[in-house]
């Protein structure tokens, strides 16, 4: 790709196609909560990664005291403290100082850090922490739709977490010029959210939510198809096509 090795922080640092899957599959299972392949995954990563390279030994240590967190080995706490030491290479959590713009593996350390400061009840640090990254990144000279991979899971959840009219159209509007039109469901979940807050009514609540529904259906969102079907026939005993 033409990138020098210590800035790739979108992938592992590998000349094999086999390894760079790996990564994907471990991702994949994981997203998934398939934890037990996910580690299968993660101990065959560890065995044809250089660990020498810093960016392999940063990501692989990540993803170690994640998974350590979604099985409950660990604690949020216990997991904060581990990935926080993560961060040295590329800011001072204290200073809230970065010393370059995140790209995508350093972007997920920092997300991850901001949804486990929400489980020990430090919001307010959360907001900043994400507020600083969003503000830094937006201040660069490269456009943010440019930067899609690492700005818009820091904005999404940002955004889920800290509900506002305002930055949940920006952050449609974002998927949409990134040409993201998969993500609508998630970005339509994410206003109706806002509009309950401020007072929508049940009828109107219960077009959006169809909508999501519908959205999630044709995109093969599975489990937000789920969620939102048990919702209308159950809670608002609306009729759907399935």
């Amino acid at each position: 790709l033409g990138i020098e090795k210590g800035r790739y922080s979108g992938y592992v640092v590998t000349d094999s196609f086999d390894t760079m899957e790996l990564k994907c599959h471990l991702d994949q299972s994981l997203m998934r909560r398939r934890y037990d392949a996910a580690g299968e995954c993660l101990k065959e990563l560890k065995r044809c990664l250089d660990l020498k390279i810093e960016e392999n030994l940063v990501l692989v240590t990540f993803e170690e005291n994640m998974l350590a967190y979604l099985t409950g080995e660990v604690d949020a706490q216990g997991a904060l403290e581990n990935i926080k030491e993560l961060l040295k290479g590329f800011m001072d959590y204290d200073k809230m100082v970065f010393h370059h713009i995140p790209m995508r593996n350093e972007a997920l350390i920092i997300n991850n850090v901001c949804l486990l400061l929400y489980e020990i009840g430090q919001e307010a640090l959360a907001v900043r922490l994400f507020q600083t990254i969003l503000q830094r990144i937006s201040n660069s000279k490269i456009d943010v739709k440019y930067r899609y991979r690492s700005y818009t899971i820091l904005f999404n959840n940002y955004v889920h977490r800290n509900r506002g009219w305002e930055n949940a159209i920006k952050e449609l509007r974002n998927e949409f010029v990134c040409g993201k039109a998969a993500a609508l469901p998630f970005g339509l979940n994410n206003m109706l959210k806002v509009l309950e807050k401020s007072g929508i009514s049940d009828e109107d609540s219960d077009r959006w939510a169809k909508a999501i529904y519908y959205m999630s259906d044709l995109y093969y969102f599975h489990k937000e198809k789920e969620i939102y079907k048990v919702y209308l026939l159950k809670d608002r005993n609306v009729n759907i096509l399935d």
